[in-house]
């Protein structure tokens, strides 16, 4: 019978914000640790794939939330591949609570690289066949498009620069630290009040530490929802886009 590869996971109190709800960084966290164990399950461990000169590089991000977990809870996350396309694969993830009820599905696209040449590279025959689950997509026709901005002037601009701990094993900034910028963007009375219930992410360019980053974000009204845009760009060429980091706000159920 072809199964999820699942694990119970407890939300902890340093993972949640000042609702005590998880916050969007800290659930990409989880999914991306499902992941590689999934992968270490298949026999591709990350110490594997390292000595090969190979490893997995996500880019894309659709994260639907009917409701977010809250600090203390216990939720079952289960992930699959849904199948391999030369150098893509796309992974999708179910979260339920306790009592089997479905509270967060997303999908994601990864590319498998190679870490040396820092370009895509085919998946092998033998690992597509492993990975393939069968399971169809999490969100079904995802096709991983990003809301344009309609508005011309950012709401806010924000600088940064990364720093050491901002980055992951290869020494570029984690992709969850651009959620988690963004997140920091979003003005307090939409952050405070109202429920992120969907989430975009696209990664388009690596940046490093000591890069120096610039956060554009973009607020609209659509009826009593919002939409908040945030670019991370180049600060010193705002034509180079690193990420776009789009969510959508609703008042609490």
């Amino acid at each position: 019978m072809i199964k999820a590869y699942e694990k119970i996971k407890d939300i902890s109190y340093y993972s949640t914000n000042n609702r005590l709800m998880l916050t969007k960084a800290n659930l990409a966290m989880l999914f991306q640790d499902m992941a590689i164990d999934h992968s270490d399950s298949l026999g591709y461990t990350m110490e594997l794939l390292l000595g090969m000169n190979r490893g997995w590089i996500i880019t894309n991000w659709h994260i639907v939330f009917e409701r977010t977990p809250l600090c203390g809870e216990k939720i079952k996350i289960k992930t699959w591949s849904e199948g391999c396309k030369r150098f893509m694969a796309d992974r999708g993830f179910i979260a339920e609570d306790m009592e089997g009820n479905e509270i967060i599905k997303a999908e994601s696209r990864w590319v498998f690289m190679d870490l040396k040449e820092r370009k895509p590279c085919v998946i092998p025959k033998e690992m597509e066949d492993k990975y393939y689950s069968g399971i169809g997509a999490a969100i079904e026709g995802e096709k991983h498009r990003m809301p344009k901005v309609a508005k011309e002037t950012a709401d806010d601009i924000y600088d940064v620069t990364v720093e050491r701990s901002q980055t992951d094993t290869n020494g570029h900034t984690n992709n969850t630290q651009y959620i988690a910028w963004a997140m920091d963007r979003v003005p307090d009375e939409i952050y405070d009040t109202m429920d992120g219930y969907d989430m975009r992410v696209v990664y388009r360019k690596e940046s490093y530490r000591g890069s120096r980053l610039r956060l554009k974000t973009y607020v609209e009204a659509m009826g009593d929802e919002k939409m908040v845009n945030t670019f991370v760009v180049s600060a010193d060429d705002e034509n180079i886009v690193h990420a776009q980091v789009s969510t959508l706000w609703r008042n609490g159920k």
